[in-house]
């Protein structure tokens, strides 16, 4: 099991405690793609003294161990899985001045591959059972991306990345997985701050501080180097700062 360490001491004021931070030593196996994913809400309970804000979900064991909420503590993380839980759906940012939703301020421009709008498969289609099947699709039509499969042939894998990349802008080149999910973590940190609750980050295995980007680097920086954090942790942490 994944194991959280590394808790700092108690800060000398209120003003220190603002944001812990901890590292993940990983002991179990880190998620794997295809694996069934269960939508997350989080859940912010009024006597816990303490809130999970910042979480790399790629550490399963770890990943689950935290929302199964048996340590009694706060979780403002959340994980969206399916259209009717908000994947792929958007937020206005209210600081927008032409009415753009969240994505552009923290994630900038990318890539059509860099936001998600390609689903690779990493397995033959015929080996796929019709459970997997269905899963891949629906993902992919809650975030209106293409899909290849590793054994489609070279012609199908170009016709799919030509649609892959129509899609991105007909959807106004933002993040096909949408920024509902920020929204959503957002007013559970905000319930967590009134709440007076000590709110924790986990970092990567020996990688604790490492990776931050500060709010007005977002657009630009590389959020997918791998350092420190995920990709959209960087953007909680930087929002946290």
């Amino acid at each position: 099991m994944t194991s959280l360490v590394g808790d700092p001491s108690e800060p000398d004021s209120p003003e220190e405690a603002a944001l812990d931070v901890l590292h993940l030593v990983p002991k179990g196996r880190a998620a794997v793609l295809g694996a069934e994913e269960i939508t997350y809400h989080g859940s912010i309970k009024p006597e816990a003294g303490v809130c999970w804000v910042s979480f790399p979900g790629k550490f399963k064991s770890g990943w689950d161990a935290l929302v199964a909420e048996r340590h009694g503590d706060s979780v403002a993380c959340v994980f969206l899985c399916k259209a009717s839980d908000g994947l792929g759906q958007h937020e206005k940012d209210p600081e927008s001045e032409d009415g753009c939703c969240y994505c552009p301020r923290i994630y900038g421009e990318r890539d059509f591959k860099t936001f998600g709008y390609l689903h690779n498969i990493k397995k033959e289609r015929a080996k796929c059972t019709e459970k997997e099947i269905d899963m891949i699709y629906e993902k992919a039509t809650a975030m209106n991306a293409a899909v290849i499969f590793v054994d489609d042939s070279p012609e199908v894998k170009r016709q799919k990345e030509k649609e892959a990349e129509q899609l991105y802008r007909d959807c106004g080149k933002t993040a096909a997985w949408g920024c509902r999910w920020y929204v959503v973590w957002l007013e559970h940190v905000e319930e967590a701050v009134q709440r007076k609750q000590r709110l924790k980050v986990v970092f990567f295995p020996n990688e604790v501080d490492k990776g931050f980007v500060p709010m007005k680097d977002l657009r630009t920086a590389n959020l997918w180097d791998g350092v420190g954090c995920g990709g959209s942790q960087k953007c909680e942490i930087a929002t946290l700062k």
